[in-house]
């Protein structure tokens, strides 16, 4: 025993299940053989309709190892989900595993030996995003302090994921940080920012130890829909209330975010002829700084500037389709 520190201190893996049968025992076998010896695994099903929960409950019938299955009586959607599994932890951190998703097996113990080693509130993994025809890694930055991942992830410069991150949980309970009910799109952004502003010390580990599943066509965020956007809109105002009275490298920074979501938005709204949210969209991020337009990439600044829907159909569509090739020829070489 150090003297203030735990040699070994306990883990919360908290896994969300809903609807993932397909890919739940890839994830428990990636979860359950961590080498890191002081683990509790939290599982939070949330009324799944297919036999994930049995599937789980089979995995589990003779383990030893130290977990609890909280069953939702209703379907409360991810963001309530995980704050069930925040109530139930017993961990000194939490790291998150979304059940379609799987780990290295030394995933962990690499997080808590960075952890231990420089005292850090927050540590985060590279991860391999994984598609039905190509793999990238994707590699997070290297924070200067805890202001700059929050200004970061503001910004949307790096992955908002909440998961491949090991968090000290007082960070949570102390701030009262949580995503809002009812938001299960974009609710990671509403809460990693306001986690590393809090954060006394943060670290990366340039290590690629979490895979990320894009190929669940039931995940909330595979496709398209209005109700995702209106959830993402309810993160952004989380954020602004939180943000408005802090220093303005953090309200610059959102404002950066703002735009790059929106756009990215925009061109889904014409892609989906969802003219009214196209218009709406507009509205919101009228008077926002024009500074904050050079941080947008080219294509997708051009779509921030076209007000009219008709012209931006015309310029999106075939931009799109453009942009969609050759992102394919990149992947392929």
């Amino acid at each position: 025993m150090i003297e203030g520190k735990e040699i070994a201190p306990l883990v919360s893996i908290c896994v969300p299940i809903y609807n993932v049968s397909t890919y739940l025992n890839r994830c428990l076998d990636s979860i359950l053989g961590q080498t890191y010896p002081n683990v509790e695994y939290i599982f939070v099903d949330d009324c799944s309709t297919d036999d994930s929960l049995l599937v789980l409950k089979r995995r589990l019938i003779n383990c030893q190892l130290n977990y609890y299955i909280i069953e939702n009586r209703e379907n409360i959607g991810l963001a309530a989900t995980r704050n069930i599994a925040i109530e139930h932890a017993h961990g000194h951190f939490i790291t998150w595993v979304d059940s379609d998703d799987y780990v290295s097996k030394d995933m962990v113990a690499k997080m808590v030996a960075t952890q231990i080693k420089y005292d850090c509130d927050i540590v985060t993994v590279d991860f391999i995003e994984q598609h039905s025809n190509f793999e990238q890694v994707v590699f997070q930055p290297s924070y200067l302090d805890a202001e700059d991942m929050a200004c970061t992830l503001l910004a949307r410069k790096a992955p908002v994921c909440i998961w491949g991150r090991l968090i000290r949980i007082s960070l949570y309970r102390d701030n009262a940080i949580k995503p809002l009910a009812n938001i299960n799109c974009g609710e990671d952004y509403q809460v990693t920012a306001r986690l590393a502003y809090y954060a006394h010390s943060v670290k990366n580990i340039h290590e690629t130890l979490y895979y990320y599943n894009c190929t669940n066509e039931q995940s909330y965020t595979y496709q398209y829909s209005r109700s995702r956007f209106l959830q993402d809109w309810k993160s952004i105002e989380v954020l602004q209330k939180f943000f408005r009275d802090k220093r303005n490298s953090y309200q610059k920074a959102l404002e950066i975010g703002i735009l790059k979501l929106y756009s990215h938005h925009l061109v889904a709204c014409c892609q989906a002829k969802d003219k009214a949210s196209f218009y709406e969209l507009h509205t919101k991020i009228r008077g926002i700084a024009p500074s904050a337009y050079t941080s947008v990439p080219f294509f997708l600044r051009l779509v921030l500037h076209i007000t009219n829907y008709n012209l931006a159909r015309f310029y999106i569509i075939p931009a799109a389709f453009t942009f969609k090739i050759l992102k394919k020829i990149i992947n392929l070489v």
